[in-house]
């Protein structure tokens, strides 16, 4: 009798391992947000950044990691706080999904 264990690797999802804003965001300048990504077992296919705005920015990737500075500028919310969604997804069609909330300050505010 001859015993087979059968091994399974699952597969990773892919990470996101930054995600930031690189100043502060104000109204009619470009926001700049910062996304870096990793696929441990494999290669990253799509990034989608969707920025609250009915305004969605979607990149083909094919390499395990991936370091983006993203920029958009709002044309509206002055003084309100908006939702940034990230997905990344991998060439097994694993998905992670983050967010960041930003606040958009007024063009002559200062902050500290």
């Amino acid at each position: 009798f001859i015993m087979q264990d059968t091994l399974e690797i699952s597969r990773g999802f892919p990470s996101i391992v930054s995600l930031k804003f690189l100043d502060t965001v104000r109204i009619a300048k470009p926001a700049l947000l910062l996304l870096e990504a990793v696929d441990y077992d494999g290669t990253l296919s799509m990034v989608t950044v969707g920025w609250d705005e009915s305004f969605t920015d979607t990149l083909s990737c094919n390499k395990s990691s991936f370091s983006e500075v993203f920029r958009y500028t709002y044309s509206t919310s002055v003084n309100e706080y908006r939702m940034v969604r990230v997905n990344i997804t991998d060439n097994n069609g694993l998905q992670t999904d983050d967010s960041i909330m930003v606040f958009i300050h007024d063009i002559n505010q200062v902050t500290e």
